[in-house]
């Protein structure tokens, strides 16, 4: 029997990841991606899929949030904003 903290250890390794793959793209045909694709950006559109935004910065901050992104640092999505 695994030890009762065995599923946090791998949610934290998880966390840690700077990206996690579910499945190879190519496991997937083009016309079920776009299906999954219109799916999603309706439930953004109807504002029942909400992103994690951990933070906005500057793109010249972009090497700070990586270096946070690669230490596992970050849960959820980092925007890099673009001063015009």
């Amino acid at each position: 029997m695994p030890p009762a903290d065995f599923g946090m250890s791998l949610l934290l390794n998880y966390h840690r990841s700077p990206s996690f793959f579910a499945f190879g793209l190519n496991s997937v045909g083009v016309d079920q991606r776009r299906v999954a694709a219109e799916a999603l950006f309706d439930q953004v559109v109807i504002g029942t899929l909400i992103p994690v935004i951990d933070g906005i910065v500057a793109l010249e901050t972009a090497a700070e949030a990586l270096r946070r992104i690669i230490a596992g640092e970050i849960f959820g999505k980092l925007v890099l904003h673009i001063d015009a």
